[in-house]
Parts: C-alpha cells; sequence; structure tokens
C-alpha cells in the first residue's frame, strides 16, 4: 500500500535536510542583521563614521526576511500537525516547533506585552538546527558529522572522570600557593608604599582567594602562563620560576598531553562499537573492493568480450606493479593457475571465463587470513569425508 504524498514528503530526509537548510539560512540573516544593527548603535553611541557597506534599509528587508520565515516556519508545522496527528505530540522536537512558532506569531500580534526580547525568542529558532542529527543515521553523506556526534556523545563518561582528576590537582596547586603567597599580600601593617602597595594588589588579584588561585592554575595550564609567571617573578621572587618550570613541563606537557591521549582513545573505542558506524564502514570497505576489482577487470580484459580468460589473467598478473598491489590488498598469488581454479571454483563457475561480478566475489573470499568460520567449515567437511570413508 502506497503511503500518502504529505507522508511520504514527511518522511523523507532530504525534506528534513531542506528544513534544515532553511533554519540555517535564517541564522545567517539573523548574523547579517545583528551585524547591521551594531554598526548603527556603535556609531550613534560613539560617533564616527559608518562602513561602506552598512544597509541603511536593512531594517525593512530584514523585517521582510523575518516575516517570510516566519510563514515558511509555520506551514511546516501546520504540515506535520495535519498529518501526524495525536502523534505529533509525541515528538519532544515537535514541541519545540510547537512553543517557537506559537512564540512568533504571539510576538507580531502582541509584540509589547512580550516578558522577554524578541530577539532572543527568535534565536531560539536556531535550536532545531540540531535535528540535523537525527538525519546522519539516514543520510549517507552526513558519515563523518554522524562520527563526530557519536565520538562526543561518547566521551561523556571518561570527560567527566578527566574533569574530576584535573579539578583535583589544580585545586591542589591552588591552595599551596594561596597559602604560600598570604604572607605577601596580607600583613599586620598596611604598608604605605605605593610601589609595594600596587605590587600586593596584583598579586592580590591572581591568588588572594581559592577562586581566583584556582582560575589562575587553570589559566597557566590551558592557557598563557608566562604572565602569571612574570608576576609573581618580578612582584615576590624569582625562585617562583622553578616552579612554573616544573608545573609546565608535568602539568602542562605530561599531565595534559597523556589526558588527551586517554581520552581520545576510549571516546573512538566506544564509537567504533556503534552499530550504525560498523555497517557504514563494512559498506565502504565493500565499495572500495568493488571500485578496484572493476579496475582490475577492465585493465585484464584485452578482448572486451565482457570476461577474462586464463591467458588474460596470466599476462596482468605478470605485471610486478600489480602483483604487489594485490598482495597490498592481502591477496598473495604465489601460482597463478591454482589462484585462477580457487577464483572460478569460488564463482561456481567452470566454464573457463570470469565475469567482473564473479572476480570481485572470487577476490573476496580468497584475501586476507583463513576466518574462524572457514576452518569450522572446513573442520565440519573434514569430518563428513571421515564419515563417509
Amino acid at each position: 500500500m502506497q503511503e500518502p504524498r504529505c507522508t511520504a514528503l514527511l518522511n523523507n530526509p532530504k525534506f528534513e535536510a531542506f528544513v534544515c537548510l532553511i533554519i540555517f539560512l535564517n541564522a545567517v540573516v539573523f548574523a547579517l542583521e545583528a551585524q547591521n544593527k551594531g554598526m548603527a548603535y556603535g556609531h550613534k553611541g560613539f560617533g564616527g563614521d559608518l562602513p561602506s557597506y552598512f544597509w541603511i534599509d536593512g531594517d525593512h528587508v530584514f523585517y521582510v526576511l523575518e516575516m517570510l520565515f516566519g510563514i515558511v516556519f509555520t506551514a511546516e508545522v501546520v504540515l506535520r500537525l495535519l498529518v501526524r496527528q495525536h502523534l505529533f505530540f509525541c515528538g519532544g522536537w515537535n514541541w519545540l516547533d510547537l512553543v517557537i512558532v506559537l512564540v512568533w506569531i504571539f510576538g507580531q500580534v502582541f509584540e509589547d506585552m512580550l516578558p522577554v526580547n524578541s530577539q532572543v525568542l527568535r534565536l531560539a529558532r536556531l535550536i532545531r538546527l540540531f535535528r540535523l542529527l537525527r538525519l546522519v543515521r539516514r543520510i549517507q553523506q552526513f558519515d563523518s558529522l554522524y562520527l563526530m556526534s557519536t565520538a562526543i556523545r561518547s566521551s561523556s563518561g571518561i570527560l567527566g572522570w578527566t574533569a574530576a582528576l584535573l579539578f583535583l590537582i589544580q585545586m591542589l596547586f591552588a591552595l599551596v600557593l594561596n597559602q604560600l603567597l598570604y604572607g605577601f599580600y596580607f600583613t599586620d601593617a598596611v604598608s604605605t608604599d605605593e610601589l609595594i602597595k600596587d605590587r600586593q594588589e596584583i598579586v592580590y588579584t591572581y591568588f588572594g582567594t581559592f577562586s581566583r588561585s584556582l582560575l589562575t592554575m587553570f589559566e597557566i595550564t590551558l592557557a598563557n602562563w608566562p604572565p602569571v609567571c612574570r608576576v609573581l617573578t618580578e612582584n615576590v621572587t624569582e625562585w617562583f620560576m622553578i616552579f612554573f618550570l616544573i608545573h609546565k613541563v608535568t602539568m602542562g606537557f605530561a599531565v595534559i598531553g597523556v589526558i588527551n591521549g586517554v581520552l581520545m582513545q576510549e571516546t573512538f573505542k566506544v564509537a567504533s562499537y556503534d552499530d550504525t558506524i560498523m555497517m557504514r564502514t563494512k559498506q565502504k570497505a565493500m565499495e572500495n573492493h568493488i571500485r578496484k576489482m572493476q579496475l582490475l577487470f577492465e585493465e585484464a580484459d584485452t578482448s572486451e568480450d565482457g570476461r577474462i580468460d586464463l591467458q588474460e589473467f596470466k599476462e596482468i598478473v605478470a605485471d610486478s606493479e600489480l602483483k604487489a598491489w594485490l598482495g597490498a590488498m592481502e591477496l598473495d598469488i604465489r601460482d597463478v593457475g591454482e589462484a585462477w581454479d580457487l577464483l572460478q571454483d569460488s564463482a561456481q563457475d567452470k566454464s573457463g571465463f570470469l565475469t567482473a561480478e564473479q572476480l570481485v566475489l572470487g577476490v573476496a573470499k580468497l584475501q586476507g587470513t583463513a576466518k574462524s568460520l572457514d576452518l569450522q567449515k572446513l573442520g565440519f567437511l573434514c569430518k563428513e569425508c571421515l564419515q563417509v570413508a
């Protein structure tokens, strides 16, 4: 039974991709509008000349585009509601789309009654861009995006433990420095020397409290460490140079490097167990194998009759470069006649010829080492032979 056109349209991944494209274009319009308004406000508040690319009549154009996008999104939600009916309310994304459209309609009718900035509510539409992640399982062109999203999702567990370990180490260093420098910026008598007082304020800015000290430790570990090092070496003592060098070598290079390596290894290990990734990897490997075997067949088929015989196979395999190429594909041909017989046996064709499809199938069976299934099958056949004997 053929499904209705509207239902088929909504179930088509291309329709969902088209909606995501419209949302992306809406985001581009938002960006251009924000740029144009920012230049206008900057000119009004701070003076100066407007850039040559400033769009004086941009507000009217952006308003028209906003109405067009709003109408398109409203029509999409209405279409989904009419087709899905009560099933429409079973999806979280449908609820989000419905709320955004209703807020937009309410904003157009009662703009002055909105409790928050209407621009913020309009930007909420951009959240719908995450719908794109639902398509990556169905559209082949999104393999890389699906791999990245799966890897990010898989990294949540190891990332939590990594953050906990890093926070614990940084907290220890922050407390040590905070206590070591306590006597420098907190003295019983406030210094009357303005220079010393300024130095105390600078050091206090970085290490005065635990929160300041912790933020500073993350700064010197993950960001730019020389300015903080200069603050202590110039205002307290140069001996802090040794501390910062040791910290950079141990934390900046060793610990952070190990954390990054473990995080990437565990993330991609978990992502490799995903069923969709495994199926697509196998499918790509098969497509690559078919493409290479078709090139081999076209090169070997000198008679151009759509099939190759033993003589054509011997001529093509005699090429040392091609033999090395086949060896790189885990097909080591030492005896050409034996390899030909095995290829024909795999294709179950004793006619003395091989077609392109038979070559693809035969090479796929002969590639690589013997698998467990092959060994089990061989053992089973040996048992049958012994029973017959």
